[in-house]
């Protein structure tokens, strides 16, 4: 319960940096699915939080992301930084595999596909000894946190 709290606490953090901003800012939260392959793997269940902003111009959007999931008696804590462009995109950041005996910390490499809800990941996770591929879908609901994010795509003429 600890990690979800800084989970939270971190993510509020950035939205609040950039809703003072008043950068556009989407927020969106959910369930991630998927499957872990190799030794140790199998279904693996979690949730993922990210925080995403417009900059240079409203093109690219770039943002924090966070998970976590569980595999096996395993669980994992990842922290990213994320862009994409259109409905391509990629997180790059550390992740904490969490055991009852050990822990290991790895890099984590996630390009994405969004079709709006759900959105397809594959990710690899490098680690000393030995890399992770995982394949799954994320099924979360952006919702805007701020005023500028309201009136984004506001194409009235009002």
């Amino acid at each position: 319960m600890k990690r979800l709290v800084l989970i939270a606490v971190i993510i509020a953090l950035a939205a609040g940096a950039a809703i003072a901003e008043e950068v556009p800012v989407w927020v969106s939260a959910g369930l991630k699915l998927g499957h872990i392959f190799g030794k140790g793997g199998g279904f693996t269940w979690g949730v993922e939080a990210s925080v995403v902003g417009w900059v240079a111009d409203q093109r690219v959007p770039l943002g924090l992301v966070c998970d976590y999931d569980f595999c096996h008696g395993r669980e994992r804590l990842h922290l990213g930084l994320e862009g994409c462009w259109t409905a391509f995109g990629a997180d790059v950041g550390p992740t904490w595999s969490l055991g009852k005996d050990s822990t290991s910390v790895g890099l984590t490499v996630t390009p994405f596909l969004s079709l709006a809800i759900p959105i397809l990941y594959y990710s690899e996770t490098y680690y000393a000894q030995r890399s992770v591929p995982e394949l799954g879908c994320y099924l979360k609901l952006p919702v805007p946190a701020n005023h500028a994010a309201n009136h984004m795509f506001d194409w009235s003429n009002d």
